[in-house]
């Protein structure tokens, strides 16, 4: 069993590979609560006194408290839902069952007296000059803080998150979306790498970079125009100033084709993706060649989806979820199943599966040279010596090995030999050559 020694390196290379493996899958760091909790902030920019109180709720799926689950502290992508000028947060709440179905974290921050400042609207928070392009971001850095495993480990450029909204809402997610596109996002900021506006949007505000969009806008609605600021004097005046800002007026088509050729470079124009001709006939229209997609529904008898609410309201909810659902799954080559609601992860180049709902997740399972060289950081020629050098040792080993076995003389291993020390080396040689026959018929 001496020759059993040589075998020792190998073991305890092996060893300790499925230590690096084992090391691999996340853990949990900081204790958290699932489910719906709100979080007290004190902005320290852009507001004084009371203004910079800042509130905001958050919605965490319960399996991400799970123990057992196949995948603990799995990357999820992060939605805000933005509510409306004099609505309270709980008119967005309805997004929990959404954030449950589709494994969402939900984020439902609060207005300043219930408005935002999207620079062309509304309320008290636009008069007031509020920064809350600042409080998005320090909801970002407290996410970041309380919930460090969200925040994907490839996202250099920022925290991967989603925003819907409705009417100032809406302002709001579009504002935001050109604001970041002005500068590069660091680790702990919000990122949104989609935004869906529904009956609000800020004509100013046409993103330098590619962001998908999924806008929705009613014919018939009397609160925000469809035609831009209701500036038809025969017509009802828009709410909440929007009226008087017919030097920027834009009808709402005029600014998704906009959004479309500028914003997302898309170069075959638009065509009709869906329609729908029941009693609340909708039409969607998507950009065509584009670097980001963009579609826009004009719902002809939605008004300003307020009736009785948004929840009960607005028919496509769901479709917003399923198109921020689709981005993120795509982030790893992934792909959307909008039937079962679930991300079939991709094979990666290195040949290995992302882990977790939306293949956000480092595959667990390395094998050692991917293992080790995510450890230690090193570069792909490196791995390739590692390989190399490993498998010659191994080689090496085997070679030794086999020159032990010989040097104590091939007698144990003939298979002619009865009895092994009665067998000289001449004997075993004779046997060896000699011929033997074969009847044929």
């Amino acid at each position: 069993m001496q020759h059993l020694r040589f075998l020792l390196p190998c073991l305890l290379i092996l060893g300790t590979t499925r230590n690096i493996e084992s090391t691999a899958a996340r853990e949990t760091i900081y204790p958290y609560t699932c489910g719906l909790t709100q979080r007290d902030l004190e902005q320290t920019s852009g507001c004084s006194g009371k203004q910079c109180e800042r509130t905001y709720s958050i919605y965490i799926p319960p399996e991400q408290c799970d123990s057992s689950a196949s995948v603990p502290n799995d990357i999820l992508p992060i939605v805000f839902a933005l509510h409306c000028y004099g609505c309270p947060p709980s008119v967005m709440m309805h997004w929990s069952e959404i954030a449950l179905k589709y494994n969402f974290i939900l984020v439902v921050p609060k207005g300043y007296k219930e408005s935002w400042n999207a620079v062309s609207c509304c309320g008290d928070a636009l008069e007031q000059n509020i920064d809350d392009v600042g409080f998005y971001q320090l909801i970002a850095k407290d996410v970041a803080t309380m919930y460090p495993f969200l925040m994907p480990s490839n996202a250099n450029d920022g925290m991967l998150a989603y925003a819907m909204g409705w009417s100032n809402g809406g302002f709001m997610a579009t504002h935001l979306a050109k604001v970041q596109s002005t500068k590069v996002q660091q680790n702990n900021e919000v990122k949104f790498r989609a935004v869906a506006p529904i009956s609000g949007y800020n004509p100013q505000d046409i993103p330098l970079q590619p962001t998908p969009l999924f806008m929705h806008h009613s014919e018939n609605d009397n609160l925000v125009s469809v035609a831009g600021c209701c500036t038809d004097p025969t017509s009802k005046r828009c709410c909440c100033g929007i009226s008087d800002l017919e030097h920027i007026c834009t009808p709402a088509l005029t600014f998704f084709q906009q959004w479309s050729k500028d914003a997302n470079k898309c170069t075959g124009g638009i065509s009709i993706s869906y329609s729908r001709g029941d009693d609340k006939p909708i039409n969607c229209y998507t950009g065509v060649n584009c670097q980001a997609n963009a579609t826009f529904c004009l719902h002809e008898k939605g008004g300003h989806f307020n009736n009785p609410s948004l929840e009960t309201a607005f028919p496509m909810m769901t479709d917003i979820a399923d198109f921020f659902a689709r981005d993120a799954c795509s982030i790893n080559g992934g792909r959307w199943s909008s039937k079962s609601k679930q991300c079939v992860c991709a094979l990666s180049r290195d040949g290995f599966v992302n882990d977790g709902k939306y293949c956000l997740v480092p595959p667990r399972d390395l094998n050692f040279f991917s293992s080790f060289s995510k450890k230690v950081r090193m570069d792909s020629f490196a791995v390739v010596v590692k390989l190399v050098a490993f498998l010659g040792a191994l080689v090496f080993l085997w070679l030794l090995f086999k020159n032990l076995r010989r040097r104590k003389g091939s007698k144990v291993y003939d298979p002619v030999a009865l009895n092994a020390d009665d067998v000289s080396i001449e004997n075993i040689e004779l046997n060896q050559k000699k011929p033997s026959y074969s009847k044929r018929y």
